[in-house]
C-alpha cells in the first residue's frame, strides 16, 4: 500500500500524539481494583474511625492491633499470589501496612505507596511521606516530613523527634504535606488521646 503525503503526515502526527500522551491513556481495559484488598482496607479504616470518635480503652486498641495483624496476614497471602494490580490496590495495601508497628511493616508500606504513585495515584504521595516518617521514627531517627503527631497521657501533642530543617516546605508540598507553619497550627489544636 502506497501512502500519500497527506497520509504520511497523518501517521506522523498520530504517532507523535500517541507517544506524547500521558501513560494514563490506554486502549486496553482499565485495571480493576481487587475487591478483597478494598474490603481489607475499608475494614481497617472503619475500625479506626469508630475508635477515634468514641470512648475507647487500652483493651479496645489491643483488640484492634490483633485484627490489624489478621488483616496483614491475609493481605500478605494475597500479595504473594500477585493480587495487587491497580494503583488503588497498592494504596490500600500501603495504608494497611502502615499500621504494622514494625520497621519492616512501615518500609513495606512505603514501597507500596511508591508503587501506587508510579501507577498514577497522586493522592498516595502523602502516604509515601507518612510511611517514611513512621519508618524513620521506628529505627530511632527523626521524622523529616512532619506527618506523625503523638502524645503521652496528660502531655501535649508533639511531633518529636522531628528534623524540621531536613526538607523545605516546597519538598513537603510536593508530597501533599502541610508547611511547617500549618503543622504547628494543627499540633496546637490536637488534643491528646
Amino acid at each position: 500500500m502506497k501512502l500519500t503525503n497527506g497520509s504520511r503526515l497523518f501517521c506522523v502526527i498520530f504517532t507523535m500524539t500517541m507517544l506524547s500522551t500521558s501513560k494514563k491513556t490506554s486502549f486496553a481495559s482499565p485495571i480493576q481494583d481487587n475487591l478483597q484488598v478494598t474490603n481489607i482496607f475499608q475494614a481497617d479504616q472503619d475500625e479506626r474511625t469508630t475508635l477515634l470518635h468514641g470512648k475507647t480503652t487500652a483493651a479496645d486498641w489491643a483488640k484492634l492491633a490483633k485484627r490489624d495483624e489478621e488483616r496483614r496476614t491475609i493481605l500478605s497471602a494475597l500479595m504473594k499470589h500477585g493480587a495487587l494490580h491497580s494503583a488503588a490496590d497498592y494504596t490500600h495495601a500501603a495504608m494497611v501496612y502502615q499500621h504494622a508497628e514494625t520497621s519492616d511493616g512501615y518500609l513495606l508500606a512505603h514501597c507500596l505507596a511508591m508503587t501506587a504513585v508510579s501507577l498514577g495515584d497522586e493522592n498516595a504521595r502523602w502516604l509515601e511521606a507518612a510511611t517514611l516518617d513512621r519508618y524513620l521514627q521506628e529505627i530511632g531517627r527523626p521524622q523529616i516530613f512532619g506527618t506523625q503527631f503523638t502524645a503521652a497521657p496528660g502531655k501535649d501533642v508533639t511531633q518529636a523527634p522531628y528534623n524540621r530543617e531536613f526538607l523545605t516546605d516546597q519538598n513537603r508540598a510536593a508530597f501533599n504535606v502541610p508547611s511547617l507553619a500549618d503543622q504547628e497550627l494543627k499540633r496546637k489544636t490536637l488534643k491528646p488521646f
